[in-house]
């Protein structure tokens, strides 16, 4: 597989001396598949479906239009060079029947917040043997404005004992950072592959969500900003010399203000009454308007 092989590659030329540019959170939500999504099974199972996307989403500092959806993640150049990986194994569709094994995409949301998603269902593995299941589902997540990326993780069963170590995460060949998923799969962690590219020993379970989020530096200097964001549990924290207003929205857009209090006592704001999940913050000082993100745990 062409893009396993440049993972491979890239792990040996990486410098240990580079920064993570993302840091790694994790969360529990139900698995929803997605309705109405466009069916590009066909081109991704070949090679790879080009999209346009609805927004600019940056990948490690650097703005794409364009989207390139294949069989185990996307990439954002013809290249393969920037590449968003949930595993490398040598998938197969179901029966190598590339329809079996759909893979689809849905816009969500309105502007500023929309989110760009793609699924995999019921991807299996060429060399699965005998009596054994692969069978894994799962999600990639790309949010407008704060250019998230998250991994949301289905139904999936592996009784192979063989498959033991799953890789994913996602790669810059640029400027070669590879950042990788390890530990284990309840908690994972996001490292720096230096040599050996690392993986976890177990898929990860129905209902996961692994959140990668840009540093604030490889976006905006932090000095530009005209607050301060404070996150703490399941709550954050807001200040400005400037008046500004709040407006807090669910993952798919929808307007959820009447949740967000503030306690005159701590100076907090939560979102009382909000299931466990990520939620999208617009902060508009001025005549800017600026996103942030929360996680309810």
């Amino acid at each position: 597989m062409q893009k396993t092989l440049l993972l491979i590659f890239l792990s040996l030329f990486i410098s240990a001396q580079a920064q993570l540019d993302y840091s790694l959170t994790y969360s529990r939500a139900t698995y929803t598949e997605l309705t109405g999504a466009t069916n590009v099974s066909v081109d991704a199972w070949s090679n790879a479906s080009v999209r346009t996307l609805p927004f600019t989403f940056k990948f490690f500092g650097q703005d794409y239009n364009d989207i390139y959806i294949t069989f185990d993640g996307v990439y954002f150049s013809d290249t393969g060079n920037d590449y968003i990986f949930y595993g490398t194994d040598n998938f197969k569709p179901k029966s190598n029947i590339p329809t079996e094994s759909p893979i689809t995409f849905l816009v969500t949301g309105s502007a500023p917040n929309r989110v760009f998603k793609v699924q995999y269902k019921d991807i299996s593995e060429a060399t699965v043997g005998g009596s054994y299941v692969y069978s894994i589902n799962n999600q990639i997540w790309l949010y407008e404005s704060t250019n998230v990326i998250e991994y949301h993780f289905g139904n999936s069963v592996i009784t192979d004992p063989k498959f033991n170590a799953f890789y994913m995460g996602i790669i810059d060949g640029d400027n070669v950072p590879y950042l990788g998923i390890d530990n284990t799969a309840a908690a994972p962690t996001l490292i720096r592959v230096t040599n050996t590219p690392k993986g976890i020993p177990t898929y990860p379970g129905n209902g996961q969500i692994y959140t990668l989020t840009p540093k604030r530096t490889s976006i905006v200097a932090v000095n530009a900003l005209p607050y301060t964001f404070t996150q703490g549990d399941n709550s954050f924290s807001l200040k400005s010399n400037e008046d500004f207003k709040i407006s807090a929205l669910d993952i798919n857009g929808r307007d959820i203000n009447k949740y967000l209090k503030l306690d005159s006592n701590s100076g907090k704001y939560s979102l009382n009454g909000c299931a466990a999940g990520m939620y999208i913050l617009n902060i508009e000082v001025g005549n800017q308007i600026f996103t942030e993100k929360i996680l309810l745990q």
